[in-house]
């Protein structure tokens, strides 16, 4: 067994000294580990280590190895999980985009076919309508040209009778009158 420096650090001090520098040389070599075990434990990289201390350290290493690849691959999924999520939302918006423009033509298609059925029963019905409108125009002219001849063949009697009321007046009390009469009497 090799005798450390007299100032050198303790064995406890080795150990935790090891184990943070091998999680540094996760992406190193063993040897790197040994190299830079043995200038911390020994002052010097000419001094050989202990076979303790080359097996704390490999499994240091080892470990710090798997706890580094562990970390990776959860680091690679998240990445894997965010590159499908970013996916599924293009693809959310793509077919959001979709149904608007979808929705757009099928709206223009039915406010085209809206408006020629529209135009065709215009042009169907407006010839009915002017026609409509001389046999409304027609009827008019008959019923004036009624009323005309019974105002020409009535108009002599009508004028007698108004001016018979006109002239003939009556004197009587008005019959609201005559009720407010008869209760003062009574």
């Amino acid at each position: 067994m090799q005798s450390h420096e007299p100032n050198g650090p303790s064995a406890t001090q080795h150990s935790n000294l090891a184990q943070s520098q091998s999680v540094k040389l996760v992406n190193g070599t063993l040897a790197d580990g040994i190299a830079l075990h043995r200038h911390h434990t020994f002052g010097s990289a000419s001094l050989a280590p202990t076979i303790d201390s080359i097996r704390q350290l490999a499994i240091t290493f080892s470990m710090a190895a798997q706890q580094s690849q562990g970390i990776q691959t959860l680091l690679e999924a998240e990445k894997e999980a965010a590159k499908i999520v970013q996916k599924a939302r293009t693809y959310r918006t793509q077919k959001l985009k979709d149904a608007r423009s979808e929705a757009s033509k099928e709206i223009e298609q039915l406010k085209s076919k809206k408006e020629k059925e529209f135009n065709d029963f215009q042009k169907e019905h407006e010839g009915s309508t002017s026609s409509s409108q001389t046999t409304v125009d027609k009827e008019t002219e008959q019923k004036l040209e009624e009323l005309n001849k019974a105002f020409e063949s009535n108009r002599d009697e009508v004028i007698k009778k108004l001016l018979d009321r006109v002239v003939d007046v009556k004197t009587e009390l008005h019959r609201n009158l005559q009720l407010q009469q008869k209760q003062q009497k009574a």
